[in-house]
């Protein structure tokens, strides 16, 4: 499934497509999302890559699982906060 709306919010874009690409999880582990960025690495630039991904390990909890929709929240705020 691929949505492809630049309309659609952030936040509920990334939100489906990490819920849909895990098959319904809610949290996920650090390890697992990084894989995803590995399988779909040439869509991304190897710098925007690292510093995100250590963005997103600030989200992990105690233990060590990471909520899809913060990754989402945190995601739309950097959308937010880019100049348009």
């Amino acid at each position: 499934m691929v949505m492809n709306d630049v309309k659609l919010d952030p936040f509920i874009l990334v939100s489906k497509l990490l819920t849909t690409y895990y098959s319904g999880m809610e949290k996920i582990t650090f390890q697992d999302f990084k894989k995803f960025f590995l399988r779909f690495e040439s869509y991304f630039l190897e710098q925007d890559v690292k510093l995100f991904l250590n963005e997103v390990k600030l989200l992990m909890r105690r233990d060590e699982l990471i909520d899809i929709n913060e990754i989402a929240s945190m995601v739309r705020n950097d959308i937010e906060c880019m100049p348009k």
